[in-house]
Order: structure tokens, then sequence, then C-alpha cells
């Protein structure tokens, strides 16, 4: 979700709006840059997930655990991205505090089960959540011009 509000930043701009299609909202290269793009985000908050858990909550959660939760979160909050894209807010930065605290809660929710047997509360997969995704939208919130 991230990588389709960023990218709508950068081509935005009169020489992208022919890659338009005439019958979707979401241009052409949303589906051609987005998936590569996204597993840096996967990877950079996969990362940051597994430091928070073993430094700041000092609990022990394996790796991959982690990645597999946060690749399906993103998958989830990534698709209803596309449909905030589609029906966008007036104001860029309006846009992305919803999208954002959107994207918070339903990756929080999903976690919630995901790491049910592990020793870690739901409150701190709370604050996991808004940190790893305080880290990938701060970016955006500064190239917003809105």
């Amino acid at each position: 979700m991230i990588l389709g509000l960023l990218l709508s930043k950068i081509f935005s701009s009169p020489i992208f709006k022919q890659l338009i299609l005439a019958n979707m909202a979401v241009p052409i290269w949303w589906y051609i840059i987005i998936c590569p793009l996204l597993f840096i985000f996967i990877g950079i908050e996969s990362i940051c997930f597994w430091l928070l858990t073993q430094k700041v909550f000092k609990t022990r959660i394996r790796i991959h655990k982690i990645i597999v939760s946060v690749i399906i979160a993103n998958s989830v909050t990534t698709a209803m991205g596309i449909l905030f894209y589609i029906s966008s807010l007036p104001s860029d930065i309006a846009w992305l505090t919803v999208t954002y605290i959107f994207t918070v809660l339903i990756e929080w929710i999903i976690y919630i089960p995901f790491f049910k047997s592990d020793v870690i509360k739901n409150l701190d997969l709370l604050k996991i959540s808004i940190i790893v995704n305080l880290i990938t939208y701060i970016p955006l919130g500064v190239l917003s011009p809105g």
C-alpha cells in the first residue's frame, strides 16, 4: 500500500497520464512496479518487526514466522489500498492518514491470531504495527504536497 502511494506521487505527472487504462482508475505502472518494490517494504517491515520483538519487547519469535505474517498483512492491506486509491480523498495528507490508520489496525488484527501461541501481548503487537508502518509511511508524508 505504501508503495502505491509513493509511486502515485512519482508517476502522476502529465508524462505518465497516458499510461492510465481507460476502464480502470489504477495506472498500468502500478501493476508492473509494485510487486518488486513490495518485497523491499516487506523486508524493511520484517526486520524492524524482528528487532522490536527481540530488543524492545524481549520476546523470541522466529524470523520466518514474522516474515510470513508481514507478507500476509501487507498483501491484505495492499489489496485494500487499491480500493482506497480508486476512491481517494480530496487531500493527499488526508488520504495518507486514513490509509495509515487502516493499515495499522488491519495488520494488527492479522498479527493477533498469528502470534497467539507466542509470548507477546496484543498491545505490543499494536505498537509494532504502528512503528513498522510509520517507518514506511513517513517518507510518503514528506513527499506529499497536500
